[in-house]
């Protein structure tokens, strides 16, 4: 089975590559289905990806990861980011 993966750009919409379901309908159901009604996940033909709104992301990870078990997720930061010496020392 393929597994899903969802990447996470900084100011963008989560990018979601989901399986095949069957039917050139049913990821978009789904996506509706865990979202409702009122949400409007959109593909983006050129990458063949689902978009969908950031705040949704987590509520979407969670159903993919109950359904699949795991999920590819890439997250970037902002460029401007950087790790400071706390970071590097700190301890889990």
């Amino acid at each position: 089975m393929i597994q899903p993966n969802m990447v996470l750009k900084p100011g963008e919409r989560a990018s979601i590559d989901l399986p095949w379901r069957g039917s050139p309908s049913a990821n978009y159901e789904w996506l509706k289905e865990i979202y409702g009604t009122r949400t409007r996940p959109t593909f983006d033909r050129e990458a063949k990806r689902f978009l969908v709104a950031r705040p949704h992301a987590q509520h979407v990870l969670d159903a993919l990861v109950d359904e699949y078990d795991r999920v590819l997720v890439v997250q970037y930061g902002h460029a401007a980011t950087t790790c400071v010496e706390q970071c590097w020392n700190a301890r889990p």
